[in-house]
């Protein structure tokens, strides 16, 4: 793909955005697609966290944090709100895996963005769409195999993971070497 076609396709994506997502509204999504991507939150391929966590990735939006027990051991409660979690393994030189949980019956959109460096601001591109359904309440994982939406591996760089599910948004960033 081009740096036109690219830069085309962000346009795009922009122009059929919600409104929320206009020049005048700070919106989550918009946050979530400012360049240039920066730090990653470290993670091995069991999805544990090693070193800093990047407080500006990943996350949860709304929702409680009750808890249940059965037989003695704590049970994680059904989500309630949206969780996407550290990508793992993060740095990443084979395919990575992205958790996320949802609490009620949602449209999803899970997009990989990337970014070109060529003498001025960096221009953020959709790099692969991942997930675009009607997803049911719970966790869910998708395997991202590093290639771009023609198949293409993607050069080394950070890139960001932008999880929509309306009217919440969360990113991650995630390094390919």
């Amino acid at each position: 793909m081009t740096r036109l076609h690219r830069s085309l396709a962000f346009a795009a994506f922009l122009a059929l955005a919600p409104a929320s997502m206009g020049e005048a509204d700070p919106s989550p999504a918009k946050a979530c697609l400012r360049p240039p991507f920066h730090g990653i939150t470290e993670t091995l391929d069991t999805g544990e966290v090693v070193g800093k966590v990047d407080a500006r990735d990943w996350g949860c939006v709304g929702g409680g944090d009750g808890s249940a027990r059965a037989l003695g051991v704590p049970v994680p409660p059904p989500p309630s709100g949206i969780c996407l979690q550290p990508a793992s393994p993060n740095p990443a030189t084979g395919a990575v895996r992205i958790r996320f949980t949802i609490g009620e019956v949602r449209h999803v959109r899970l997009t990989m963005y990337g970014q070109t460096r060529r003498g001025g601001p960096p221009d953020v591109f959709a790099v692969r769409t991942l997930v675009d359904a009607q997803l049911q309440v719970g966790a869910h994982e998708v395997t991202w195999d590093l290639r771009n939406d023609v198949g293409e591996r993607v050069p080394p760089g950070i890139y960001r993971a932008v999880m929509e599910a309306e009217p919440d948004v969360l990113c991650g960033d995630i390094e390919i070497r």
